[in-house]
């Protein structure tokens, strides 16, 4: 799946796909239910009623959080120092999170599932 086209944080598309099947695995029901099948749907082919770019990289940084909280390995190809340390502003949870503020006024009109997910960045 090409999840290049969600976020402009990384080019690895590898990785991207790696954060977001941690996701969908292990956090997708922690925090708010995320309707698997209509975003992944939505995601490939470019749709926007339930996937979003702040949703996207909402994801992504909650995939990252979990994986710093379970100390698993984040592997990236840009080999630059300190992508796992979520309060320097180069790390990848920092910057997946100020994307998705970033793209910030969110035009939820048409998109229903991401309203939550708006509320947790901010609140």
């Amino acid at each position: 799946m090409e999840i290049l086209r969600w976020t402009s944080v990384t080019s690895d598309n590898k990785l991207l796909g790696c954060l977001l099947g941690r996701y969908l695995l292990y956090s997708c029901n922690v925090i708010l239910p995320l309707p698997k099948d209509i975003f992944l749907q939505d995601m490939a082919v470019g749709r926007t009623n339930y996937c979003s770019s702040p949703l996207v990289n909402a994801v992504l940084a909650e995939a990252i959080h979990e994986c710093l909280l379970t100390s698993i390995s984040i592997q990236t190809t840009d080999n630059t120092p300190n992508r796992t340390k979520s309060w320097i502003p180069q790390s990848l949870l920092y910057e997946f999170l100020a994307e998705s503020k970033r793209l910030g006024s969110w035009n939820l009109s048409n998109t229903a599932i991401a309203h939550p997910y708006k509320q947790l960045l901010n609140p």
